[in-house]
C-alpha cells in the first residue's frame, strides 16, 4: 500500500489540550490535538456513535473523552481505556511551513 502526506491545517490554529476539526476533500474527518508540544491527528468519529470526538476532553495528560457517552481513548495508541479491542485510528504527521501534513494512504 502507497502513502502520502496530506496537507491539512496551519498548526497555529490548535491550542494545547482543545481539539480542532478538519475534513479532507476525500471526506475523512479528521481531530487535530496539541497535548505538550506532541501533535496528535486521530479519526473525528467515535467508534461507539460516531460522534465528533474534537468535541471530547482530555481526562487525563492524554486521554480523550467523548463528550456524548464517556468513552475514553489514550491518543498515544488510540486504544479504549475500557477494552484493547476498540480503537481509534490515529495518524502520523508532520509540520512544514507552518501547516499540518497527515500521511494518508495512495486512493486508486
Amino acid at each position: 500500500m502507497e502513502f502520502e502526506y496530506i496537507k491539512t491545517i496551519e498548526v497555529s490554529r490548535l491550542t494545547d489540550g482543545e481539539g480542532v476539526y478538519h475534513k479532507l476533500e476525500s471526506g475523512r474527518e479528521l481531530a487535530f490535538f496539541l497535548i505538550d508540544e506532541i501533535l496528535y491527528a486521530i479519526d473525528n468519529k467515535c467508534p461507539h456513535m460516531g460522534m465528533p470526538l474534537h468535541e471530547g476532553s482530555l481526562v487525563d495528560k492524554h486521554v480523550l473523552m467523548c463528550r456524548y457517552h464517556q468513552w475514553k481513548f489514550d491518543l498515544k495508541t488510540g486504544i479504549s481505556t475500557f477494552a484493547p479491542n476498540i480503537y481509534i485510528k490515529k495518524y502520523e504527521t508532520r509540520v512544514e511551513d507552518g501547516f499540518i501534513f497527515v500521511k494518508m494512504p495512495v486512493m486508486s
